[in-house]
């Protein structure tokens, strides 16, 4: 088991050599809108633009329409042994709770430009500060501009519980402390 250094995270792999492939190149994280970090890499081949990610570039293509998912929950382990393949759209990443806060406070940029955030329904300004926006219907409605990222999501979950009826999203534990 080997850690290698990813862009500010800290991702674990099987061999010396599956590290040494993923540092010889170029990587992008692309974090889904829960902020679960995913790698790629672009390259360019036969005149077009390509991307892998690492999971593909580890373990091959899983084949068509499936793609590869980790089995102990946490994203960050690329272990050939943690990853498995699963049909695209069909599966649920289901992270626990300790896994999806150390996600949450692990090398987050605050720098709103960058627009990287964990957090639900908010977005990042060019002026530093963040916005935070809900989608009710086919209508966004704006809920405030603030000066950090956790403001911005907690205004989101306020907004989500009174207005949706919905529980929190970003942050789901303050809520059951609250009941």
């Amino acid at each position: 088991m080997i850690e290698v250094e990813l862009l500010g995270y800290a991702i674990i792999v099987d061999t010396a050599e599956d590290a040494a492939e993923i540092r010889r190149r170029k990587w992008r994280n692309r974090p889904s809108k829960s902020g679960i970090p995913s790698f790629s890499h672009v390259y360019w081949k036969d005149g077009k633009t390509h991307s892998i990610n690492i999971e593909r570039l580890l373990m091959g293509e899983p084949g068509k329409g499936m793609i590869y998912t980790s089995c102990n929950g946490n994203p960050l382990d690329k272990r050939r042994e943690n990853l498995k393949a699963v049909p695209a759209g069909r599966h649920r990443r289901t992270f626990s709770d300790e896994v999806r806060e150390r996600l949450r406070t692990m090398a987050l940029n605050e720098n709103p430009q960058s627009n990287q955030t964990p957090y639900r329904g908010i977005t990042g300004l060019p002026n530093g500060r963040w916005r935070a926006r809900i989608k009710i219907g086919d209508k966004q409605f704006s809920l405030g501009i603030f000066g950090s990222q956790i403001e911005a999501a907690q205004a989101y979950d306020q907004a989500r519980v009174e207005r949706l009826g919905l529980p929190p999203i970003n942050f789901p534990a303050d809520a059951q402390e609250a009941s």
